[in-house]
Order: structure tokens, then sequence, then C-alpha cells
């Protein structure tokens, strides 16, 4: 049996609680290491500057990462539509 990828949606936006933002960036750092996933299509919640965005956040600057601006926060059905 061959290995089996697959891609992951996630939505991004600049969290204020510190806690909050630690879990995300987490989540985020495991699966960029997760050989499973091609590719994660990171929808970008806020309109925002990508320099300035990945200034603030090297993690989003990674190879499978797709950033997506989006402007306002992304719902369940836009994840899978």
């Amino acid at each position: 049996m061959g290995a089996v990828s697959d891609d992951s949606t996630s939505g991004f936006y600049r969290e204020s609680d510190a806690n909050r933002r630690s879990e995300f960036q987490e989540s985020l750092r495991r699966n960029v290491e997760n050989d499973r996933f091609d590719e994660i299509h990171v929808f970008i919640e806020e309109a925002v500057e990508k320099s300035k965005l990945l200034r603030e956040n090297p993690l989003l600057a990674g190879d499978k990462l797709r950033l997506i601006a989006h402007g306002r926060r992304v719902t369940y059905r836009e994840f899978y539509t």
C-alpha cells in the first residue's frame, strides 16, 4: 500500500490570547511536520500585508503552506466547498 497524502485547511487570525495563539502555532507546526499533508491551505481572516504577516508569524512561510487572503472569518462550509 502506497503512502496516503492529503491537504489540510485552517483559518488564521491574530489571536490576542497568548495561550490560544500558542495552541494554534503548535497545531500548525505539527501539520507542517506531518508527512501525510502535501499542502496546508491557510485562510487569512483579516486584511494584513503578507510581509508583515510573515514577519510576525515565520511558520507561515513554510513550503507546504498556501496562504489565501480571505479578509473575514472563514466558515466550515468554505473549507469544504
